[in-house]
């Protein structure tokens, strides 16, 4: 089924503004457990699916713009644990970013990653991205087949999963779009890592062969912050002389541009800017973990390496920066919502209620009530209303002002009232009620009433009551230990001659255009032979 159809519960994601830098367009942002709601993760009645295939993420709260969406982990339960990466079409500071996620549909998977709003997608602005979720970690832009060398161990990161790196470990690859990307001076590069310490050359990563771009998270010459180091344009174009950050995750970005504009970012930060010029390359390849194949191993912890096709603006770096470092303070859960029309409620010793002003409204429920109250009020709309209900012990009301009203109900109603009040309106209404040992009462005021009842009822009252209004009454009664009723003021009422007398008789009827003194009030009775009456 197609998204969002069929999803049953969503919530609002906010990125407040004081996160955001500048202008940025096809950016992924890092989704962990605590952007998301609690009762999506709980693995209770309104959880996501373990695994995270019914969750969807839109641009809109209609669902109109679905998300790309790259699903690392997606644990539900008592300790849940969560990476998602969605691709925002744009993240621009001067106000606060919302998102809505979706979830709770059974039988979904993720698409395909290779779908449109799949893994693939999360990346396509970048050349290759590596986000070691486990010891054997793929290319999320499914551009390219990385090649390991040794073994790596799988460990927690900042965010998701890491790898320790040890000796001469390597992931590798020597397909052209990826080695040749620095030709291009337009590349951004973005790796976290850890080390436990500082001290001689550690390259996190490296491109090598006739030329030789490496980038050391920590600067081995002088014992501080990054060094980057290009062969052919001066060899070390960039050493940054802050602190070195041992045994800390660090996030460097490293950017070409074309001009001779480098520059080195640490954890958000510009550290160093450099205008070497040369010719740069040729490269024979790219390397994770050490500077070519067996030299300069890092020995340490990599949890992401990013290669973008393009160079990212210090803003871009800023935010990407932000989102990845502090998660929980980056985006924000709202409450949780449900999704769509119709809905089905069962309630036990509960009271609901549906009201609404000024609105067109059209509504069907289905309600399974017990020992509860059930109501539906409108002002000032049009409604149409089909209900179905069963009651037990209850009071069940259905009112209406200043409306045109079309109802239709059916009731099995056992110790409860059911009421209809209604003023000011045109009223037309249908109704089959089974009754047992309770009250029913139609009263109107100042309209036109259309009735017609068919009434089996014991033990029972039972009144039909009008003031001032035309009356047209059809009814069929049968009657066992109960009071019935009619009365009316100045209204024409049509009565027999013909008819066998009873000591329970209100009147007594002796001769036709007879005056009789009424029960109560001012009324007056003008028989007529043309009705018969048996009380």
């Amino acid at each position: 089924m197609v998204f969002p159809t069929g999803w049953t519960r969503k919530a609002k994601i906010t990125i407040p503004d004081a996160g955001i830098s500048g202008s940025n367009s096809d950016f992924p942002i890092l989704i962990t457990e605590d952007n998301l709601p609690a009762e999506m993760l709980d693995g209770g009645a309104n959880s996501a699916l373990n695994g995270g295939g019914d969750v969807r993420f839109s641009e809109d709260s209609a669902g109109t713009i679905q998300l790309a969406l790259d699903v690392i982990v997606f644990v539900t339960g008592g300790m849940p644990d969560v990476e998602i990466w969605a691709k925002l079409p744009t993240l621009n500071t001067g106000a606060a970013k919302d998102i809505y996620v979706w979830y709770k549909k059974t039988g979904e998977v993720q698409p395909d990653a290779t779908a449109a709003f799949g893994r693939h997608a999360v990346w396509s602005s970048s050349e290759i991205a590596v986000l070691m979720e486990d010891a054997a970690p793929v290319d999320h832009t499914g551009n390219h087949t990385l090649s390991l060398a040794g073994s790596l161990t799988n460990i927690s990161g900042p965010f998701g999963q890491a790898n320790s790196f040890g000796g001469n470990d390597r992931l590798s690859n020597s397909d052209a779009s990826l080695r040749d990307i620095p030709l291009s001076y337009d590349t951004t590069v973005s790796v976290i890592s850890r080390r436990a310490s500082y001290g001689n050359p550690f390259a996190v990563l490296s491109w090598e062969g006739g030329d030789d771009l490496v980038i050391y998270p920590m600067d081995s010459l002088g014992g501080d912050g990054g060094l980057v180091v290009w062969r052919d344009l001066g060899l070390i174009i960039i050493n940054n002389n802050s602190e070195a950050l041992a045994n800390t995750w660090v996030h460097n970005s490293f950017t070409t541009r074309s001009g001779n504009n480098h520059e080195l970012h640490t954890n958000g930060a510009s550290a160093g800017t450099s205008t070497g010029t040369g010719s740069a390359g040729p490269f024979s390849g790219f390397y994770i973990g050490g500077f070519g194949a067996t030299s300069q191993d890092f020995n340490g912890d990599i949890a992401q390496v990013v290669v973008w096709k393009t160079a990212r603006t210090p803003d871009w770096i800023a935010t990407e920066y932000a989102n990845q470092n502090d998660p929980a303070a980056f985006a924000s859960a709202g409450t949780p919502e449900a999704v769509g029309g119709g809905t089905t409620l069962t309630v036990n010793d509960g009271q609901h209620g549906l009201t609404s002003d000024d609105i067109l409204l059209a509504q069907v429920h289905t309600l399974n009530s017990m020992e509860a109250s059930h109501s539906i009020t409108s002002g000032n709309v049009v409604s149409g209303l089909g209900v179905s209900v069963s009651i037990q012990d209850m009071g069940h009301t259905v009112s209406s002002d200043m409306v045109n009203l079309s109802q239709i109900q059916n009731l099995i109603v056992s110790r409860g009232r059911h009421s209809h009040a209604a003023d000011s309106l045109i009223i037309s209404q249908g109704q089959t009620l089974t009754n047992t040992n309770s009250q029913h009462n139609v009263g109107s005021d100042s309209l036109i009433l259309s009735l017609a009842q068919a009434l089996t009822i014991r033990d029972n009252i039972h009144a039909v009551t009008s003031d001032e209004v035309i009356l047209a009454q059809l009814q069929a009664l049968v009657i066992q230990n109960a009071t019935h009723g009619l009365s009316s003021d100045v209204a024409g009422l049509f009565n027999p001659t013909a008819f066998s007398p009873n000591s329970g008789r209100t009147h007594k009827a002796e001769r036709e255009n007879r005056n009789f003194s009424p029960t109560r009030g001012d009324k007056t009775i003008q028989p007529t032979n043309n009705r018969t009456l048996r009380i």
